[in-house]
C-alpha cells in the first residue's frame, strides 16, 4: 500500500417520496489510488423492518454486497455497519441500499476512509 494522500468521505441524507427502493452511491475512486473505508453505514432512521445492504459497485457497474440485514417489526435498530475495513480498488464505488422504504422515511449513508496512493 502506498502513503495516505487524502480522506475519502460521504454524508447524504434523503427523504423518501415514495416507497421505492434507494440506492446510494458514493464517488467513484479515481486512478492510481485506492480507498479503505474504517466505516460505512447506511440507515432507515423513521422504520424498522426494512432490508439494508452495503456494498461495493466496480467499474462494470456490477455491484457486490458486503453485508445484508434485515430488520424485524420489534428491532429497535434501524442501522447496518460495517466492522473492521472495506477497500475499494480505482474505479469501485461504495454503495448502501435501502429496499422499500416508506413515504416519508428519512435515510442516511456514510462512509470513511483514507485514499491512498498506488505505486508510491
Amino acid at each position: 500500500m502506498g502513503k495516505l494522500v487524502g480522506n475519502y468521505r460521504v454524508h447524504e441524507k434523503y427523504s423518501c417520496t415514495s416507497a421505492s427502493t434507494k440506492t446510494f452511491v458514493g464517488p467513484e475512486v479515481p486512478r492510481g489510488r485506492i480507498a479503505i473505508l474504517t466505516f460505512m453505514s447506511v440507515s432507515d432512521y423513521t422504520t424498522n423492518a426494512k432490508k439494508l445492504i452495503l456494498g461495493i459497485r466496480d467499474a462494470g457497474s456490477t455491484d457486490t454486497y458486503v453485508l445484508i440485514e434485515q430488520g424485524t417489526a420489534l428491532a429497535e435498530a434501524y442501522t447496518v455497519k460495517t466492522e473492521g475495513e472495506v477497500i475499494l480498488l480505482p474505479g469501485d464505488r461504495p454503495i448502501g441500499i435501502v429496499e422499500t422504504p416508506s413515504t416519508s422515511d428519512v435515510l442516511y449513508f456514510v462512509a470513511h476512509g483514507g485514499y491512498y496512493s498506488l505505486g508510491e
